[in-house]
C-alpha cells in the first residue's frame, strides 16, 4: 500500500490521485458512459429525421383513394438534395409511366420523397418499374414508404396478381382498388421526346440513362462521426484509467 503524502507536501501526480478519489466512483463512472451513450446515439441519427418511419395501418383501396394520382413508371433519373439547415433533404424521382390508374394519363412524372427511410423516405432505383402512389403538394407528387408503393416486375403491361414482387403486397385486393389502368400512347410527344427535356427543371438535363444514378444519403459520414465522438470517448478512456491506477496503489 502506497504511503500517505501529507497534503502540503503533495506534488502534481498526487493530487491527481487524490481528485480522481473524490470523484472517480462507480456512480460517476456509470453516468459518464451514460452520457456518452446518449450523445453517440444523437450523432448517428442524421439531423431532422425521425427515430423510425411510422405508417397508418390502411387497406389498399384506402391507399388509393388517399393517393391523387397512381401510376405505373420506369425510373429514369433519381437525384438526392440535401437539407437547408443540415435537415432531411428530398429525393426527385422522374418516372416514364406505362399504364396510369388514377389522375391525367401522362408521359413523365416526377415525384418527390425524403431523403432518409428513417423519415419515410421511399427508395427508387434508376431503371426499377414503381407501381407508384402520389399525392399533389404544393403543384408537386410526393410519396413515402407509407403510400403503397411497389417495386414491381418490368413487364410493360398492367398489374396482375400472379405478378411476382419483392415484398410481396400484391394482392387481389390491390388489384381490385386499382380498376383499370389507362395506357400511355409510346407514340405520344411526351413519351417519344428524350427524358431530359420531359423532367423539368428540377432535374438537371446532364442527368441520362446511362450514367450512375445519384444515391440518396444514408447516414451520417462515418469520418466525421468518428472525429465528433473522439475527445469523449477520449476522456472516458482516461478516465477509467485514472480510476484503475487509483486502485492498484491503495
Amino acid at each position: 500500500m502506497a504511503r500517505p503524502v501529507p497534503p502540503g507536501k503533495a506534488g502534481p501526480r498526487h493530487r491527481l490521485i487524490l481528485i480522481t478519489r473524490a470523484v472517480c466512483d462507480d456512480d460517476v463512472i456509470a453516468r459518464v458512459f451514460a452520457v456518452l451513450g446518449l450523445l453517440v446515439a444523437f450523432l448517428a441519427i442524421p439531423a431532422g429525421t425521425a427515430v423510425a418511419c411510422s405508417c397508418a395501418r390502411l387497406d389498399p383501396k384506402e391507399q388509393v383513394g388517399q393517393a391523387d394520382t397512381v401510376f405505373l413508371g420506369t425510373a429514369v433519373s433519381v437525384r438526392a438534395q440535401p437539407g437547408s439547415g443540415g435537415g432531411t433533404g428530398l429525393v426527385t424521382a422522374a418516372l416514364r409511366a406505362d399504364h396510369v390508374y388514377k389522375g391525367r394519363a401522362e408521359a413523365e412524372f416526377e415525384v418527390v420523397t425524403p431523403n432518409h427511410s428513417a423519415a419515410c423516405g421511399y427508395r427508387f432505383e434508376r431503371g426499377g418499374r414503381y407501381l407508384v402512389l402520389a399525392k399533389a403538394d404544393g403543384g408537386r407528387l410526393t410519396t413515402s414508404l407509407c403510400s403503397g408503393n411497389l417495386r414491381v416486375p418490368d413487364t410493360g403491361r398492367p398489374l396482375r396478381a400472379a405478378d411476382e414482387v419483392e415484398g410481396g403486397g400484391l394482392t387481389d385486393e390491390l388489384i381490385e382498388a386499382l380498376g383499370t389502368p389507362k395506357a400511355v400512347s409510346a407514340a405520344s410527344p411526351a413519351a417519344s421526346s428524350p427524358a431530359s427535356s420531359a423532367v423539368p427543371s428540377a432535374v438537371p438535363s446532364s442527368v441520362s440513362a446511362g450514367e450512375p444514378a445519384a444515391e440518396p444519403e444514408r447516414g451520417i459520414d462515418v469520418t466525421g462521426f468518428l472525429l465528433l465522438i473522439s475527445p469523449a470517448v477520449a476522456v472516458a478512456i482516461l478516465i477509467l484509467w485514472l480510476r484503475l491506477r487509483d486502485r492498484r496503489q491503495r
